[in-house]
Formats: C-alpha cells, structure tokens, sequence
C-alpha cells in the first residue's frame, strides 16, 4: 500500500517518467556547460605557453559544428608543469601546437587555452536544467500527496459526504480541465465541514448520492473521497476500507531506473 499510495497514479508516473528521460541530459549538457571560467578568468587571469598533447572528437556537436577536445601541458613560474582540457568547436590545431594558456595565479590548475572552453558546451547549455526541475516538482507533488493518502488510511475515520458545488480551474491535465469539487460532511464534533477535492473526472466523484471519504480526526479540513484515493484502498458497501488491486512492487521500476540512470551518469561525469 505504501509502493502504491508514493508511486501510483497517473501524476507519479508522469514526472517519474519526465524525470528518466530528462535527467541525462542535465549531466550530459548542463554539468559540461562552462559557467564559472569566463567569470574566474576575467576577474584575475595569466599567460603562459602551453602545448598541445592530444586532440580528439567528443561525437558532440554545437551548430551543427564538431565539438573538439584538446588535451595540454603548461608551467606557471615556479611552479611545476601541468596539464588541462579545453574544448573548441569547428576544428581543433594537432598536437605538438603552442598556444597560450590562461590561468588562475592562486588556482595554478584552473585554467584553459585561449579562445577555447573549459567546458564542452556554452553557457546556453544550461537551459536544459529546466525539464529535470519541472520533472522534480511534479515528482515532489506525488510523494506529498501520497503521503497524505498514507496518512488518511492511517489515521483517518470514515464518514459520508454529500457533493455540494462544482467549479473549473485553468488548470488542464491531458486536454481536460482540472474540476474543483466541493464536499460537505458532519465532523465528530457535529460541527459541518466541507473541503475541495480537484479531478479531471469529476463524475467518478458524482456518481452517489453521498461518497465515503476519509478524514483526519484532529485535521477535520483534511478529507478525501475514497473514490479520489489511488487504488491503493477501496470501499466495500458496508464503507470498509480494503487494499485495492492491483498493488505491487511493479511501481518502484521508474523510480529504480531514475536511480540507475543517475549514478550511471555520475560514475561517467566522475571517470
């Protein structure tokens, strides 16, 4: 039930499944944009002449140009020899070349050939960060609202509630709008108390004269019907609550190849 409640659902499996695909791309692009050097180097840099030891393709490309990279030997004075990466896009000089490195007097290793990068790509590169972030808040969303669906089946009551008004949103998921229901119900105290239940079928929710939710007893504004739940629970006619179908271990293999595919891109950003 906990798989099921943190895992299920169409929201879960839509940034899950955003968060697969998108996240290699914030290692391969993102995290080999240059974005520190032109800041570093501008505010306190050296020359000295540096050597080229090996060039080779990336099987990158920037503007339909071939990404190069150009390995290189230095010395700062007094100071033994060094060796760095630089990128250039178009094509790169053969090894054995001269040209001049720039470098960071304090941070001596810090450094990249002039007119190169330090970094594969651009600072533009860095845009692709925005489909991970928006893929980890729909994911952040889920877990919330799965958690509170742990938490009603934990310790919620039930009770029955009657639908009381219904009102669009300008929210669209998959073409439809977003409903926001409005329920009605007695709370322990004999007090009414109603709360709002959003959906994008909002009939599921209207099929009853009255619909069984669930409740927190010491939170009476946090309700839910179980018709609303994940089918990780279900009512039965006598409003008893019962493990819903279809549970399994199944949703956990989005979320493992997540993990996969990020520490497999980590091991490679860290070779």
């Amino acid at each position: 039930m906990r798989v099921n409640a943190l895992f299920g659902g169409g929201l879960a499996v839509v940034g899950w499944g955003l968060l697969l695909f998108s996240t290699p791309f914030f290692w391969m692009f993102a995290m080999n944009a240059e974005l520190l050097a032109p800041i570093v180097l501008r505010a306190s840099a050296a020359k000295t002449d540096g050597r080229i030891t090996a060039t080779d393709s990336t099987g990158a490309s920037e503007g339909k140009r071939p990404i190069y990279r150009v390995q290189y030997t230095y010395q700062v004075p007094a100071g033994p020899q060094l060796s760095g990466t630089s990128y250039v896009t178009g094509s790169a000089p053969g090894a054995g070349a001269e040209l001049p490195v720039e470098y960071v007097p304090s941070w001596p290793s810090f450094s990249r050939m002039v007119g190169m990068r330090r970094g594969m790509f651009g600072p533009g590169a860095i845009f692709v960060v925005v489909f991970p972030a928006v893929a980890a808040v729909i994911v952040g969303f889920a877990l919330r609202s799965g958690r509170r669906t742990l938490r009603l089946l934990r310790d919620g009551r039930v009770a029955e509630a009657s639908f009381v008004s219904e009102q669009p949103t300008n929210v669209r998921v998959n073409g439809r709008v977003v409903q926001e229901l409005t329920f009605e119900y007695v709370g322990p105290d004999g007090l009414r108390r109603t709360f709002t239940q959003r959906t994008t079928e909002p009939g599921e929710l209207k099929d009853e004269r009255r619909e069984t939710i669930l409740f927190l007893p010491d939170e009476p504004d946090t309700a839910t019907p179980v018709d609303a739940l994940p089918k990780v629970a279900v009512a039965d006619e006598r409003g008893e609550i019962a493990v819903g179908p279809g549970t399994g271990v199944a949703l956990l293999a989005l979320p493992l190849l997540v993990a996969l595919a990020n520490g497999a891109c980590i091991a490679n950003q860290l070779r």
